[in-house]
């Protein structure tokens, strides 16, 4: 379904964000080739939008074609250790179905909100493990509709960062390596990372996860914490009291999330000498 105008804050976790020009669910291969055919057609940019976490739409919205990728996107198979996972399949239902066929190594990814395309994009993950640790290769389209495979030792990936923000690929699915396990065990995993988020982080707000990357050595949370920050606020956007590197949002504007963000990278500079570098992706109009 193609809708023009679309309003983002509909489909991101901030609740933020302008139109799209144009907006299309892609529920197969076809469809997300005849979107970068509307995009080349239209001289647009095409942005493809995960779950919407992590993630800081302008108020202007987005100049172009924003696909989602559903349907045959979100197909989950398994074969003895290994899962094929579309690049839309929700982190929820990869550990849902590893459970149910007793595989272990997604546990990590519990709570976090997010596609496995999404995942993958950001290197998701928790101080332990992230999602690179578990995977062989992914298949990605090119701006041409070309598909390929591509092998992990092929893929550059850094902290919360890979190849595919900066090379323009489409991830559209993903093979992960995962090992046999109990049930019992991995429930056990999965309700200690569950536990984890919920005892640290406002889980039920309307935020984007972290939006600082830590430093080195360091937790961007405890220095902002340390500048006496908490509770600090722009509009009806402030730092969270109880994760200082999440932002709540109780608004409806985008430029008051950067105006805070910005404020605190300025003060954490002046008090730490230490320059926080943004975890979410902002994308829109200025």
């Amino acid at each position: 379904m193609i809708k023009i105008n679309e309003p983002l804050s509909k489909y991101t976790s901030f609740k933020l964000g302008g139109n799209a020009d144009v907006f299309i669910d892609c529920k197969n291969i076809k469809d997300l080739k005849s979107a970068l055919l509307i995009a080349e057609k239209d001289k647009k940019d095409l942005f493809v939008l995960g779950a919407g976490t992590n993630l800081l739409v302008k108020d202007k919205g987005i100049r172009g074609v924003v696909v989602r990728l559903k349907g045959d996107f979100e197909k989950i198979e398994v074969s003895e250790n290994k899962m094929i996972c579309g690049a839309g399949a929700k982190l929820s239902r990869i550990l849902t179905v590893s459970l149910k066929y007793n595989l272990s190594g997604l546990e990590f990814l519990s709570g976090i909100p997010g596609t496995v395309g999404g995942a993958i994009f950001m290197n998701a993950g928790v101080k332990e493990k992230e999602i690179k640790d578990v995977l062989n290769n992914v298949t990605v389209m090119d701006r041409e509709g070309n598909i390929r495979k591509i092998d992990r030792k092929n893929i550059n990936f850094t902290y919360r960062s890979s190849d595919f923000r900066f090379n323009n690929l489409i991830i559209i699915s993903a093979e992960l390596n995962l090992e046999k396990d109990s049930k019992e065990n991995i429930k056990n995993k999965i309700k200690f990372f569950l536990q984890r988020r919920k005892e640290s982080q406002p889980l039920s707000a309307r935020s984007a996860g972290c939006v600082f990357k830590n430093p080195e050595g360091n937790f961007a949370g405890k220095i902002i914490e340390e500048c006496g920050l908490k509770g600090m606020q722009v509009g009806k956007v402030k730092v969270s009291h109880k994760h200082a590197n999440f932002l709540i949002n109780e608004g409806n504007s985008s430029e008051d999330v950067i105006k805070l963000i910005n404020q605190i990278k300025k003060i954490v500079k002046e008090k730490k000498g230490i320059e926080l570098e943004e975890e979410i992706i902002i994308v829109g109009e200025d």
